[in-house]
């Protein structure tokens, strides 16, 4: 068979089969010419072109829960319309491409096909076995760049597909991993920020990388763009999983707030800058300050004696309530936030403590002062948004407790 008519087959974010150099290129996918149990189909014959793949074996792969004689007949009808769907690559007939024989199927050992998975791990297994470390980087980055998705999305939830899913899912958050510390030790920032939104795609809660995609954006010179990916991910934390940013994270928000400025002579243009646009209302800020701020006021208030209360207001949803769905509960912290920020005083800072919580501290305030404000909160947004479906909860302590 001709080098150009090489059948390359694409199965890492998607599947196509494709036929031909540029200019003359034919190919079918499976967003736009074929069924899913098509693509499922040519994907494990193709998987499995090293042997012939018994009927049997076809027919318990594609349909799992279906009597053997009735799949075997479907699977005839499928095997029949996946030829004629490959006759449209223009190269082979459908027919030399699936070849049967006794009994069983086979993809053709007579055509070259090329297919993504395999170079994928063929790189990968060059770059494991490298002892030059610049070449065995190079291998790996060449092998993460193939990698444009979980292996074939529209097949993920088939019984046959899923190990292969967390098999080529592991291997490139675990190679994305590996390359960190050798494009941060070659300064090559910008390229492992890029390799990392990647990874991040795939693996959006996983905080190693978060991390050091946030790090390498700042490393690259971009310090807004970090700051965003870092408001970002925290607050996908705290809205999807409740939790509050962990010390890895408080320590990388610190780092980015060293961030250094240019030198300044003139300090009344540093303190224009600094200025609030509006002071008007409680202080809002990300836990990382509110903590800084409670570590201030703590040692303020060992030699002052100032009384100052910490306090945390919880939603929950209210009696008749069966079930309060997370978009529903962040509307209602965002409101709850607003309320906050009209009742309290311009002294005073909250910070989200969880996808439910605010955590407020008032400083000059005595307890039953605390005690009074948090129900005037809670009877605020109670006015203002009467069918919530949620309650407020309130508790209040001095501050010598501990966060």
């Amino acid at each position: 068979m001709p080098a150009d008519n090489t059948l390359r087959v694409r199965m890492l974010g998607g599947f196509s089969i494709s036929c031909g150099e540029d200019g003359t290129l034919q190919s079918i996918s499976d967003e736009k010419h074929a069924s899913r149990k098509c693509c499922s189909l040519l994907q494990y014959l193709i998987i499995h072109r090293d042997r012939p793949v018994p009927k049997s074996e076809l027919a318990e792969a594609l349909w799992p829960n279906v009597d053997t004689a009735a799949s075997l007949n479907t699977l005839k009808t499928l095997v029949h319309r996946a030829r004629r769907l490959l006759d449209g690559l223009g190269s082979v007939p459908g027919s030399e491409l699936i070849v049967y024989s006794g009994g069983t199927y086979a993809w053709s050992n007579a055509v070259e096909t090329s297919v993504d998975l395999e170079e994928f791990s063929r790189l990968l297994e060059e770059a494991r076995s490298c002892d030059d470390e610049d070449e065995a980087l190079r291998l790996r980055l060449e092998a993460l760049a193939l990698y444009a998705g979980d292996f074939a999305p529209r097949s993920a939830a088939e019984f046959w597909a899923m190990p292969l899913v967390s098999w080529y899912h592991v291997r490139f958050v675990d190679s994305c991993r590996l390359a960190i510390p050798a494009l941060m030790a070659r300064e090559r920032y910008q390229e492992l920020a890029e390799l990392l939104r990647r990874a991040v795609a795939v693996e959006p809660y996983d905080e190693e990388l978060n991390v050091n995609r946030i790090r390498a954006t700042l490393l690259s010179g971009d310090r807004e763009a970090a700051l965003q990916l870092y408001g970002a991910y925290t607050s996908m934390l705290m809205s999807q999983l409740g939790v509050a940013p962990s010390d890895t994270l408080a320590d990388l928000y610190r780092e980015l707030a060293r961030t250094s400025h240019q030198a300044e002579q003139d300090l009344s243009a540093v303190s224009d800058r600094m200025e609030e646009s509006s002071s008007r209302g409680a202080y809002y800020c990300e836990y990382e300050i509110f903590r800084e701020i409670y570590r201030l006021t703590v040692r303020r208030t060992a030699r002052s004696g100032q009384a100052v209360q910490l306090t945390m207001m919880t939603l929950v949803p209210a009696r008749d309530e069966v079930r309060i769905s997370a978009r529903r509960m962040a509307t209602n912290m965002t409101r709850l936030g607003d309320v906050i920020t009209q009742s309290l005083r311009t002294g005073d800072a909250f910070t989200q403590y969880s996808a439910t919580q605010y955590m407020l501290m008032l400083p000059s305030a005595s307890y039953e002062d605390a005690e009074a404000v948090m129900a005037r909160a809670a009877k605020q947004f109670s006015r203002q948004y009467p069918k919530a479906g949620v309650d407020i909860q309130f508790s209040v302590r001095p501050l010598l407790q501990k966060i």
